[in-house]
């Protein structure tokens, strides 16, 4: 993997595995993969090399997509824009407008903020720019906004009564990620729910204290969940640790739907390789919250199963330089010779 010969790399991961405030584990850093996935990567019904590295992640996710393909994404008003003047325009919550240092700047048919407010009971702000779900709340007066920094502001989403039923304090995504084959055509490579996991918190963000859990790609039927070290008394949860509804079993209303939206989201940005969508599902179907280009961690479908366990999956990483060949042909001649059933179809 060359993280030997590259000592200013493995000098920034190991820096970066301290952070977690989880023991450093020997065995789990010579193979590449971050201290704390030994509680939540599922190594003990599958083999450690079909699963992407935290190495592979962080030092060549930056060969999927090209800095200019990701910008779409990144400034989030543009993102909304483009979906605005498309046949997906109604496939996002609604973009009202931004405000930048307390300055109002309409982008939708309210003229002030106390227009805004004057016909709705709240609205969703968020970073122009950024990720992880940093600096995003609810707000249901002109009051509320910041004076300082520059955000973009949505009409609150409302979430199908499955997902409230589970957590009412956030809006739950369902984050889906996509892939380019070698012919360009997007395919869908996983996908996980994510709950939030803090009554004070109206994100989902996994990293924050949030659940994920388990998708059955077929049906659209839940699994069990799972948390980061540390965020609530256990890291499995067959029900939510909060509200105590159960996870396993319940059906995503519209799954189908919700499937397709990714992959005419994938075709419209057709200049990305590689992407997560974060999408949930509102009373009449599922609805686009944002896109991601970058590190679109795939560590959300990895706490249930690995990616690498899909020969369409591995090849098309190989061919973007995500993994090296000596790696993928390890990891076929593994799933050729295995007794268990290691490759997906």
């Amino acid at each position: 993997m060359g993280m030997i010969g590259n000592a200013k790399r493995l000098r920034t991961f190991l820096k970066m595995d301290r952070s977690f405030g989880v023991k450093s584990e020997v065995s789990m850093l010579r193979h590449g993969f971050f201290s704390k996935r030994r509680y939540f990567y599922p190594f003990d019904s599958c083999h450690k090399a079909l699963f992407l590295t935290d190495w592979e992640v962080e030092f060549n996710f930056w060969k999927l997509n090209t800095l200019a393909s990701q910008e779409p994404l990144r400034n989030k008003i543009f993102f909304q824009l483009m979906l605005r003047q498309s046949q997906l325009a109604d496939s996002s919550p609604g973009l009202i407008g931004s405000v930048s240092d307390g300055r109002y700047r309409s982008l939708s048919e309210f003229s002030t903020l106390n227009s805004i407010f004057e016909s709705k009971h709240s609205v969703f702000l968020k970073p122009i720019a950024g990720a992880g779900g940093k600096s995003c709340f609810l707000v249901k007066n002109p009051k509320e906004i910041p004076g300082i920094g520059n955000y973009i502001i949505e009409n609150s989403a409302e979430q199908h009564s499955y997902s409230d039923r589970i957590f009412p304090h956030s809006i739950n995504t369902i984050r889906v990620f996509t892939l380019k084959d070698g012919h360009n055509e997007p395919f869908i490579v996983g996908a996980a729910h994510r709950f939030g996991g803090q009554a004070n918190s109206p994100i989902d963000n996994f990293s924050k204290g949030g659940i994920s859990c388990g998708i059955d790609m077929e049906t659209g039927v839940l699994g069990s969940g799972v948390s980061n070290p540390g965020a609530h008394p256990t890291i499995s949860h067959n029900c939510h640790p909060v509200t105590k509804v159960d996870f396993a079993g319940t059906q995503i209303p519209f799954w189908e739907e919700v499937k397709k939206l990714a992959l005419d989201l994938a075709f419209f940005f057709d200049d990305l390789n590689y992407a997560g969508w974060d999408i949930y599902v509102s009373p009449k179907g599922p609805m686009v919250i944002e896109g991601n280009g970058g590190t679109a961690n795939p560590n959300l479908i990895q706490v249930h199963s690995p990616l690498l366990g899909s020969k369409r999956v591995r090849n098309q990483l190989y061919k973007f330089g995500m993994i090296s060949k000596k790696r993928k042909d390890y990891i076929d001649r593994l799933c050729q010779t295995s007794h268990k059933k290691l490759d997906k179809p």
